[in-house]
């Protein structure tokens, strides 16, 4: 039984059901923002130490990327998150 389905089932108010739908693009969009900063740095000290440059990196980018890849996944699961909350599981499963 998936998580919303077993909120439901204990009678879960609709934030619970909510806050289910929604931990998972969060946590994908955090993951995501953060791979991407480090590969982003990893590219620049590469190139910089092919070239003999002086790699410049700012640690306020690199930390918000994550935060920014968090926001994103976090409004991009707002919708279906409402619209799941507000159907049974099992129509939920058919559309």
């Amino acid at each position: 039984m998936a998580p919303a389905d077993q909120a439901k089932a204990r009678k879960g108010v609709q934030g619970d059901v909510n806050g289910l739908f929604l931990v998972e693009p969060t946590t994908i969009g955090l993951l995501g923002g953060g791979v991407g900063a480090a590969l982003g740095m990893a590219v620049v000290v590469a190139v910089s130490g092919i070239r003999q440059w002086t790699p410049v990196l700012d640690v306020r980018l690199a930390l918000g990327a994550p935060v920014a890849g968090a926001l994103v996944g976090l409004l991009a699961g707002l919708h279906p998150s409402l619209r799941a909350s507000r159907m049974e599981p099992v129509d939920a499963l058919h559309s």
